[in-house]
């Protein structure tokens, strides 16, 4: 029993520096390795409560196999906590937009509560997952209609598969091709004139690293990198939505080099969107995300509403 004891002793950090350093490993392997990447911040958690323990029990030798473990847990949650920067300066000229994204969780998001916040927070422009014609037409018999009468979606009878980009200014439809194949949400893009300028903005949802489609979900996001790299030089793009990735998936870190992730931007603080609702498990990961290139955030946040187990992210924009 004291040999099984002392192996478990060295295994439980040797595993827990090897899911740590999966953070770096660019494959999928049927979605094993995307969950195990996605679970980041508990192997950070996991790994200080070994250290601690064996700091506290005084078992020096075991605390040497922590050694990789912690310095691998130090840097994550160094880079999860400090900030990357990139939010605008107060004084810096420019027209100001408010940018907000929901997942509506097969549009069981309480329509009352998404219209509230689109008129409390004065929202400019409005990206909703999982939401069909149906939801669309719970939301404007909340209100919706009156706030934002502009919109761009697929009409998609899906209350999975579609997403939509609303707005209280005239939208202009931009055609997006999505990745081909059989595991495909609806992400559409639209046009909105601020100021004088001309904002593109992109619904985001991929499909989850898991029911066998790990492979597509890392080529759409391959894919919405291609897209964005496309745009036209000096337009502003935004992708906002429900990503299915954090920064701890290598395909999400090559998808924002060169974006600001607008919650990141904001300040140095812990900021997981997903999973809500759950009695036992808090929110530990962030999936959604609001990325902006050439529109530089002013201030964001993220914001809960009942009926859907994601937070919403929502950005004060501005452009130049």
């Amino acid at each position: 029993m004291h040999t099984v004891l002392r192996l478990a002793a060295r295994g439980l950090p040797v595993a827990l520096a090897v899911a740590l350093a999966m953070r770096w490993l660019d494959v999928t392997a049927r979605g094993t390795v995307p969950a195990v990447q996605a679970l980041a911040p508990l192997w950070v958690v996991l790994t200080a409560l070994g250290v601690v323990t064996v700091m506290v029990v005084r078992r020096w030798r075991v605390l040497a196999w922590y050694a990789p473990a912690a310095l691998l847990a130090a840097y994550v949650a160094a880079t999860t906590l400090t900030h990357a920067g990139g939010a605008v300066d107060s004084r810096t000229p420019g027209r100001d937009f408010t940018l907000a994204s929901l997942n509506a969780d097969y549009g069981e998001a309480d329509p009352a509560a998404v219209v509230r916040l689109v008129d409390e927070r004065r929202v400019d422009a409005l990206v909703l997952l999982e939401a069909d014609a149906d939801y669309l037409a719970a939301l404007d018999a909340a209100g919706m209609q009156r706030l934002m009468p502009f919109r761009v979606h697929s009409g998609r009878d899906n209350p999975v598969a579609g997403s939509m980009i609303l707005a209280g200014e005239p939208l202009a439809a931009v055609i997006a091709p999505a990745e081909p194949g059989p595991y495909e949400f609806e992400q559409p893009a639209a046009d909105l004139v601020v100021g004088n300028r001309l904002v593109r903005i992109r619904a985001v949802h991929p499909w989850p690293p898991i029911l066998g489609g790990a492979s597509a979900w890392r080529r759409q996001l391959d894919h919405l990198r291609i897209w964005a790299g496309s745009q036209p030089e000096g337009v502003p793009v935004v992708l906002a939505g429900d990503f299915n990735a954090s920064a701890d998936h290598p395909v999400f870190r090559r998808l924002s080099d060169g974006f600001i992730d607008a919650v990141d931007a904001a300040g140095p603080r812990l900021a997981p969107t997903w999973p809500r609702g759950l009695s036992l498990v808090p929110p530990f990961v962030t999936l959604d995300h609001i990325l902006s290139r050439g529109a530089r955030p002013y201030v964001a946040d993220t914001f809960t509403i009942e009926g859907t187990d994601h937070a919403g992210v929502i950005a004060r924009l501005r452009v130049p």
